[in-house]
């Protein structure tokens, strides 16, 4: 219920990100109330600094949760 820094950090996928990481897909919407885009900028940018072969896309459209395409995420 309420985690130490060190628990966090523990769970924190771009703080564990080395140059073994697998190759990523990423996509994210501007719309996402839980993921930022920004946050998303920063995974991606850690990617990049490993060497770490990735995929990346932002649209403008879609509620976090769309990519399993259910009208409980924004589809209709």
């Amino acid at each position: 219920a309420d985690p130490d820094k060190s628990d966090m950090m523990k769970w924190d996928v771009a703080s564990n990100i080395t140059s073994v990481y697998p190759p990523t897909f990423l996509w994210i919407t501007t719309e996402d109330s839980f993921v930022d885009v920004e946050q998303s900028m920063d995974f991606i940018k850690r990617l990049a600094a490993y060497k770490v072969p990735y995929e990346f896309h932002v649209f403008e459209k879609g509620s976090h949760g769309s990519s399993i395409g259910s009208s409980t995420a924004g589809f209709s």
